[in-house]
């Protein structure tokens, strides 16, 4: 079967889905002790369903490199850890890893290495974070294994699907960038995944490939093109491809520079910039009202003092 960039990203959603599928035979059980209720039960979970996507994995493991599968272990787990916590409501208690690591039975003796091989939420990632990196890593290993951009760009139809794929990898982070608010700075380094690409290979996996074929004409193009002629029903336009390509450029365009307004020093001025003209407008009609407010008193004032006041007398007549 030809490797297609549909495929490849099904495939990659389908087993990330199944990391989470509920597990029909629990092979995993441990003493409550002190443990509340609700992170007994995410953590009992947790751990058949580790033990089960290890051998899920072994069954894809042609197609999914062991470094890969810990990174998406990972990303699974710090899903799970953000639920984990959430059930203590802030109060002190010990960490989701350790937890892991303490109940998982060594027994298992594969499973077990490979959890200490993949440093399981060992970092001070947030959840947040790794989600926009597993879309990184995702669009990284789509683009790796079509070969390459000097292999894509020469097969028109994948060359159009891969740049596709690269506007929904921007959009989708974009969308989940929108919501982290002033309070949360992401750095170029929250892009990286170690050991994987650089900065370099960032850039570049962020760019329109362009392809070879987009704009040459086939054989029959070709041939109408000879005779002058290009009817409706036989013409091979590229209307949509170069629709899609000037599209892909502008969003990516727009979604630079808002990531340089919301993250870079320039952002950072222009927003201070703002913010300081915006209070500077409002300290000036603050006092503009403040003071029509006082001569509209004072003149009122003035005139109530100075008009003479005519009091009619009215005779009361005891009889």
């Amino acid at each position: 079967m030809v490797e297609n960039v549909n495929s490849l990203v099904q495939f990659l959603e389908e087993f990330y889905q199944k990391m989470d599928e509920s597990v029909e035979e629990e092979e995993i059980s441990f003493d409550k002790g002190s443990l509340p209720d609700n992170p007994y039960i995410i953590l009992k979970e947790t751990l058949n369903k580790i033990a089960r996507n290890y051998n899920h994995y072994k069954t894809h493991s042609e197609s999914i490199p062991s470094d890969m599968y810990c990174r998406y272990l990972n990303y699974w787990l710090r899903q799970k850890k953000k639920i984990y916590d959430a059930t203590f409501q802030g109060k002190h208690h010990q960490k989701f890893s350790q937890k892991i690591m303490e109940h998982f039975p060594p027994g298992k003796t594969d499973i077990y290495r490979n959890l200490q091989q993949c440093n399981i939420v060992n970092d001070e990632i947030s959840y947040k974070i790794s989600k926009i990196r597993k879309l990184l890593d995702d669009l990284y290993y789509v683009k790796k294994k079509l070969g390459g951009k000097d292999t894509i760009k020469k097969n028109k139809n994948i060359c159009l699907e891969y740049n596709k794929y690269i506007y929904d990898t921007i959009y989708n982070i974009f969308i989940d960038i929108i919501p982290l608010g002033e309070d949360f700075t992401l750095k170029n380094s929250d892009f990286i995944i170690k050991d994987v690409y650089t900065q370099a290979d960032l850039n570049d996996l962020f760019t329109r490939i362009r392809c070879e074929e987009e704009n040459m004409p086939d054989a029959n193009q070709d041939k109408l093109l000879t005779v002058g002629e290009c009817t409706p029903d036989k013409c091979n336009c590229t209307d949509a491809s170069t629709f899609l390509s000037v599209f892909v450029t502008f969003l990516g365009s727009v979604i630079t520079l808002f990531l340089l307004y919301k993250f870079s020093p320039i952002g950072t001025w222009l927003y201070n910039r703002i913010r300081r003209k915006d209070k500077i407008i409002n300290d000036l009609n603050n006092k503009e009202r403040k003071y029509e407010l006082e001569h509209n008193y004072n003149n009122s004032f003035l005139n109530s003092t100075s008009e003479e006041y005519n009091m009619p007398y009215i005779s009361i007549n005891c009889e």
